[in-house]
């Protein structure tokens, strides 16, 4: 599987990624490690929404894109929800962080404006 991913986060959360890559966490649900993205831009754009600080509102959370290359189902990624989230997320949970590259970031201003790295 070759396939945009997004993962809505917070502003400052951008050097972490740059400097320290992709961390997986633990999830419950799936009773393994892993990175959660979405398929979806609206997905993420809600969870970077949700990260800004309501002291704050010039701290808008951003999202991240990501490429996913030679991907296989169930070994390096699968599609998932948490059944205790308040809505249905569309998540896609990345086992293999080492298939995924951060290629751009997008930012709100106005409306959202997509930033190439590299």
């Amino acid at each position: 599987m070759t396939k945009r991913l997004f993962h809505g986060t917070a502003n400052y959360s951008l050097k972490s990624f740059l400097d320290n890559g992709v961390q997986k966490r633990y999830r419950s649900y799936l009773d393994k490690d892993a990175f959660c993205t979405a398929t979806k831009f609206q997905e993420a754009a809600f969870f970077a929404l949700r990260k800004t600080p309501i002291n704050d509102l010039t701290q808008t959370g951003i999202v991240l894109e990501f490429q996913g290359k030679n991907m296989v189902k169930e070994i390096d990624y699968t599609s998932t929800e948490d059944k205790r989230a308040i809505r249905h997320e569309s998540e896609i949970a990345i086992f293999n962080t080492n298939k995924i590259k951060l290629i751009a970031y997008w930012k709100y201003d106005k409306g959202w404006k997509r930033i190439c790295l590299n």
